[in-house]
């Protein structure tokens, strides 16, 4: 991203976790590179606006998870770095296919460790592609190596002030509810007994109205053929 060559491109870069995604933005704004973050701990208002900021132009860097890879309308992206390699080889084929989009050109970059090895090549066996080796001047790697190690630290402190668990709690939280509202207007919520035996909101309302309408259709049925 420091390189002249990619100093104006417009970038996303993705990263396997919501943790890991928010601790490489941190590390770019550290670095003095702004961006933009796109996960799912944040709230889809949230989410909106910095997807807004990034296709506007206000920001040229969107780092995200795979919730970026797919079904997004960003249609000029220049470059793709995979901090991570995807587990999945599909991921891989949706992240790359970000750039270079309706005939323009692109760029694709993903870091390989030791560890990544296995999962690098069975990619290469799914796309029939041999990925070639992007060089760099070692020299230049090493003289950053302090740099972003100091910068990751700091980016570190400032994800556990921001408090990502506790924002993720509240995620979490807003859907229960959400998900308790849809149940409690079908009438499908279950009963429960807190610690002092108060009664919660009664199980499947609904059930025991049908099975009695039922029954009584069987002895109507039944009083019919003694008639008869």
């Amino acid at each position: 991203l420091s390189q002249e060559s990619n100093q104006n491109k417009s970038v996303i870069v993705f990263s396997s976790t919501c943790k890991g995604c928010e601790i490489i933005s941190q590390l770019l704004v550290e670095m003095e590179h702004s961006n933009e973050s796109l996960h799912s701990f944040k709230n889809q208002a949230r989410r909106l606006a910095s997807l807004a900021k990034f296709r506007g132009g206000q920001s040229r860097i969107l780092v995200a998870t795979d919730v970026a890879s797919r079904g997004l309308d960003i249609p000029q992206v220049e470059l793709v770095i995979n901090y991570d390699v995807p587990r999945v080889c599909e991921d891989y084929v949706h992240r790359v296919g970000r750039t270079a989009r309706a005939g323009r050109g692109g760029q694709a970059i993903t870091l390989v460790s030791q560890y990544d090895i296995q999962v690098f090549l069975a990619i290469e066996k799914h796309i029939n592609v041999k990925i070639e080796e992007y060089k760099v001047k070692e020299q230049k790697v090493l003289d950053l190596v302090k740099e972003v190690t100091t910068a990751k630290k700091a980016a570190k402190m400032r994800l556990e002030e921001f408090d990502l668990k506790d924002d993720h709690t509240k995620y979490k939280r807003r859907k229960k509810r959400k998900r308790t509202g849809k149940l409690q207007k079908h009438g499908q919520t279950k009963k429960t007994t807190d610690s002092a035996g108060n009664d919660g909101t009664s199980a499947w309302n609904s059930r025991p109205k049908l099975m009695a309408s039922t029954s009584n259709l069987k002895k109507k049925k039944k009083k019919k053929k003694k008639k008869k």
